[in-house]
């Protein structure tokens, strides 16, 4: 929140750990939290994500 007027809303937030990727996506007043196998493509699956959550 303190930097959304000047950088904008966050869309998600992703950590690539050594045994799995995990991302985070704000849905209003919750979190959406995907884990996902370590290989995957971070880009891609978020913009499927947001595509379905209706954030893109």
């Amino acid at each position: 929140m303190d930097f959304d007027h000047s950088l904008g809303l966050v869309q998600f937030t992703a950590a690539r750990r050594k045994n799995a990727v995990m991302m985070n996506f704000p849905l209003g007043t919750s979190i959406l939290l995907i884990s996902a196998k370590v290989d995957v493509d971070i880009e891609s699956l978020a913009k499927k994500v947001m595509k379905i959550i209706h954030l893109a």
